[in-house]
């Protein structure tokens, strides 16, 4: 319904050139530090492109070994959700946001407003499992914080060379999120939801 009505207002040549842009940025994203993938995290690390600065069509110079490490990050992220055993869980809240999370992360460019599903995610999670654990779900909560808080502290890192990477800190919150409800399937299978930490 939605590709239909983009068709008919933008027409087919537009909805097709479409895929052309995406695969431009996917060689040459931003890494401005609101950048929160592998491909801003790499760049940013390596001092490739603007960090603290932005400018809306400067884009970071093409370096091949970045984009592949990008590639191989999103099919690794996307490709783990798809294959992960879910059994009981499969087709289950916990399995759709984690493939919500991985496909938010493995995009080259993944601004902090796209991780906006973190917080519907969290929500279910807290009340669906984690205020029922004996154990504090401290993995979540440390996931949450990260994702849902800004922390410009951080980017006073951004001339630390390997420091820097503590600038990516909430796409190292969702891939601690998405771990949480990898580990909650497997939990759940073997009866001990309730004692996941």
């Amino acid at each position: 319904m939605l590709i239909a009505a983009s068709v008919a207002v933008f027409g087919w040549h537009n909805n097709l050139d479409y895929i052309g842009v995406l695969a431009g940025l996917s060689h040459k994203a931003q890494s401005h530090y609101a950048n929160q993938s592998m491909f801003g995290t790499i760049n940013r690390v390596i001092f490739n492109g603007e960090n603290i600065g932005y400018t809306p069509y400067v884009y970071t110079p093409y370096i091949p070994w970045v984009y592949r490490a990008t590639v191989i990050a999103a099919l690794v992220l996307v490709g783990s959700v798809l294959v992960y055993p879910w059994k009981k869980l499969r087709g289950s809240t916990a399995d759709i946001a984690a493939m919500g999370l991985a496909s938010v992360a493995a995009s080259p460019m993944a601004w902090e407003h796209h991780y906006g599903i973190v917080v519907a995610i969290a929500a279910w999670a807290w009340f669906a499992h984690a205020c029922w654990m004996k154990k504090r779900p401290w993995v979540l909560g440390l996931a949450v914080f990260l994702c849902c808080n800004f922390l410009p502290a951080f980017n006073y890192l951004a001339d630390k060379r390997g420091w820097n990477i503590l600038q990516s800190y909430l796409y190292f919150g969702a891939l601690l999120l998405m771990g949480w409800l990898l580990h909650l399937a497997r939990a759940s299978e073997g009866g001990e939801e309730t004692m996941l930490a």
